[in-house]
């Protein structure tokens, strides 16, 4: 309905290739492909829009990479800490 609040929350995806796992987190909320303007802008993943015309809302994913990787005995790594490339 017209003047509906709505609230937008950002989730990241994993992807999985393969052996290969990528994880990615929230950057920020970005402008649409024209270049205009999107409803929401910022750097928290939660939104909140009035639904008073049509809306245009983009999140934009960085991926995380570890910085400090744990080795196991067994040789496979777990991620102690993460940041955006």
């Amino acid at each position: 309905m017209k003047g509906s609040k709505v609230t937008l929350t950002a989730i990241p995806l994993i992807s999985i290739k393969g052996d290969t796992t990528q994880e990615y987190k929230f950057s920020s909320w970005d402008t649409a492909r024209d270049g205009t303007k999107g409803a929401c802008s910022g750097t928290k993943p939660i939104c909140t829009i009035i639904m008073d015309s049509d809306k245009i809302v983009r999140a934009k994913f960085a991926p995380k990479v570890c910085k400090k990787p744990s080795i196991k005995p067994s040789g496979a790594g777990i991620c102690l800490e993460w940041a955006l490339d």
